[in-house]
């Protein structure tokens, strides 16, 4: 059975799953992504890897969130620890 499915499959699947989440889950585990995203930090002593990582998977969590790219680069800079931010910053 396994061998039989394709990678196609596995994103029909994935597009299956995500309009049926977000069809039965409640508002507020919405509430709390949408929190959870535009709150996130980078904490002290953590890699950028670690941070983008934490990041990457609220937006798995909420796998059709709309949220444009430039968008989400926003949220990820915002979150930036100053020490990490001043290595994107030409002088």
């Amino acid at each position: 059975m396994v061998s039989s499915l394709s990678p196609w499959n596995f994103s029909k699947l994935n597009r299956f799953k995500g309009g049926f989440l977000a069809q039965f889950r409640p508002l507020r585990f919405f509430d709390r992504l949408c929190k959870q995203l535009t709150q996130i930090q980078m904490v002290l002593e953590e890699s950028i890897i670690s941070y983008a990582g934490r990041m990457e998977d609220v937006l798995k969590r909420w796998n059709n969130h709309n949220i444009p790219n430039h968008m989400q680069m926003g949220l990820f800079i915002e979150g930036l620890k100053p020490s990490e931010l001043m290595k994107f910053v030409k002088e």
